[in-house]
């Protein structure tokens, strides 16, 4: 089919034909306005191209140009005419999309309420348009057509009950707006439509409400909190947001809900996600700590909780870590039962990894995240065993062992670790220790070019974009034998020479291995950056070796700078050493990251 940016030009060629014709007969107008209607109303996506018909100036053909075809004596319309509307609001909006299913025949009308009816703004304009669309339709099809309109998955099945067909419609179209907006994280939007769906399914059969008011009331309480967890976002990239702390109601609310559902094993375990996240984002640690929820995904939080305060208290670490390992490594160790298909297993561990996800997603807790990350590196690297050592903050006090790995998907641990990592940073961006674990990650992948712009960038939040000298807990001496290793495998090897001069102590037979098996290689702008004279003297015997007198020259230059001579104060040597680190490390990095 046609994508929706070919249409949305369409509109466009549309909407500029309508503002640059003096003249525009009736017929021609006609035309128009059937031709964005037929659009609309026969795409399989087209919610998406009446959302891309009210954002341009071709509205105006089915809504402005319906009134000039019936007020008009003269049969034309002056080009002006889209120009001067403005934005509405959400009562002309509601009007405006009314207009737009009025100018529709009978067959369109039908077509457009049935597949489009979600496209409408508000609850008020959605029930109206149900409503137009069962006058439309024969008795006999109203529950069919509600059949089609409903939801899958937990709760939805209770909607059955609901004997009048009319009232099964409408719930059901508000309960799919509603997903359709949660979906595209509108949540205060999304919450107008549930609520408006609960006062429906208040006044059907008290059979189906006793069943479906604690589900529609739990998921209520989801996207309360999920509104509440975007300002309290916000709030952490928004310095001057100081109005985003949750009502006491809200956290009363969510206590309650996360105390009692702690045995419910028919418990929403996104729901227990969302609520375990909005406690812990608040700090309120002893709430969840004395919890423990049956279900898997419930888990999580409570013992990450533990893990957070006792790291605070200095009490002894080496139980609430191995719980919470335990309850994470629970997420991708899924037992199998006699009675169920491989598929059925695989179902089961993707909807835990997907509950997983939702707490972590909505976790906001520095230091939550932070022992998050160290227990999924921790099972990564006891499934993976790679070659390389991954380092995070919180190494210690870890299981060394773990039983039977044969059903882990390792690769299901990395993605999720690194989906991790991305949040995190997107929440601390200059958490250097975050950053370098994402380089050992990459440098363990064989990822060598961006595990090194990781390393780099580590370095630079820590030292002032290497104005001062990098921490050695930021740069340890193994981050820098990973560099080195970085630029061999990338042939950055002039690079790994002067990266040499900073190991501690330098180990000079690796450095002339590299000068004897790359001499051919070597970049003479580089050897500016070259400081250790032991090194400078190697380089000149090497190339002269090999007749490579352009490199010798180069290279005796730098031994010849005053700077460098053997008899200056040891104040002397550490501000030429300085000057050339700050310099090389500045280039590299905007070799690799800036450009």
């Amino acid at each position: 089919g046609t994508e929706p940016r070919h249409i949305e030009y369409l509109f466009y060629v549309c909407g500029e034909v309508l503002q640059q014709q003096v003249d525009l007969n009736q017929q021609h107008l006609l035309n128009l306005k059937d031709f964005v209607t037929g659009v609309c109303t026969a795409s399989a996506d087209s919610e998406t191209l009446l959302r891309l018909l009210r954002e341009s100036s071709a509205k105006s053909l089915v809504l402005a140009g319906k009134k000039e075809a019936e007020g008009s004596d003269h049969g034309g319309c002056k080009a002006g005419d889209g120009r001067k509307e403005e934005k509405m609001e959400e009562g002309e909006e509601e009007e405006e999309e009314e207009d737009l299913m009025s100018t529709m025949d009978h067959g369109s009308l039908v077509n457009f309420l049935e597949k489009e009816v979600l496209f409408l703004s508000t609850p008020s304009s959605l029930v109206r348009a149900v409503e137009k669309l069962l006058k439309s339709v024969p008795q006999s099809e109203h529950r069919a057509i509600a059949q089609n309109w409903k939801g899958s998955g937990r709760g939805f099945a209770s909607l059955d009950l609901i004997p009048d067909p009319p009232t099964l419609l409408k719930c059901n179209a508000l309960l799919l707006k509603c997903h359709q907006l949660r979906q595209a994280k509108a949540f205060k939007e999304s919450l107008e439509f549930l609520r408006d769906a609960l006062k429906l399914l208040l006044k059907t059969s008290p059979e189906c409400r006793n069943r479906m008011e604690p589900f529609l009331q739990e998921q209520i309480l989801t996207l309360e909190l999920l509104s509440a967890q975007r300002q309290l976002r916000e709030s952490l990239t928004n310095r001057e947001n100081v109005s985003s702390v949750p009502s006491a109601g809200l956290i009363g609310k969510t206590k309650l809900y996360y105390e009692e559902t702690e045995n419910d094993t028919s418990l929403n375990p996104e729901s227990a996600s969302v609520a375990g996240a909005f406690l812990f984002n608040l700090q309120l640690f002893s709430v969840l700590s004395n919890c423990e929820h049956s279900l898997v995904p419930g888990r999580v939080a409570p013992r990450l909780a533990r893990a957070v305060l006792s790291k605070k208290e200095n009490k002894d670490m080496r139980k609430p870590t191995r719980d919470l390992f335990e309850a994470v490594f629970s997420v991708f160790s899924l037992p199998m039962s006699a009675t169920e298909s491989k598929a059925d297993r695989n179902e089961r561990q993707l909807q835990l990894r997907t509950y997983f996800h939702v707490f972590v997603e909505n976790l906001l807790d520095v230091s939550g995240l932070s022992f998050l990350v160290a227990a999924l590196v921790r099972i990564w690297t006891m499934v993976k065993k790679p070659e390389e050592e991954v380092v995070t903050e919180h190494m210690t006090n870890w299981p060394t062992a773990i039983g039977n790995s044969d059903g882990i998907g390792v690769e299901y641990v990395f993605d999720c670790l690194c989906n991790t990592l991305d949040h995190a940073l997107e929440l601390c961006p200059d958490r250097s220790p975050w950053v370098t674990t994402q380089g050992d990650l990459f440098m363990a992948t064989g990822q060598f070019g961006t595990a090194l712009q990781k390393y780099l960038h580590a370095g630079a939040l820590e030292s002032n974009f290497f104005e001062e000298h990098v921490p050695e807990t930021t740069w340890t001496q193994q981050i820098y034998r990973k560099i080195i290793k970085c630029c061999s495998s990338l042939g950055y090897h002039t690079h790994s020479v002067i990266f040499c001069q900073l190991l501690s102590p330098v180990d000079y037979k690796f450095v002339f291995n590299i000068l004897q098996n790359h001499s051919s290689s070597a970049v003479e702008p580089l050897f500016q950056y070259l400081w250790d004279m032991t090194i400078i003297e190697y380089v000149i015997y090497i190339h002269a070796k090999r007749g490579e007198s352009h490199k010798q020259m180069a290279a005796v230059q730098i031994a010849g700078q005053s700077e460098l001579n053997i008899n200056n104060s040891s104040e002397a040597l550490r501000r030429a050493v300085d000057v050339r680190r700050r310099c090389f490390l500045r280039d590299f990095y905007r070799k690799l990251i800036l450009t």
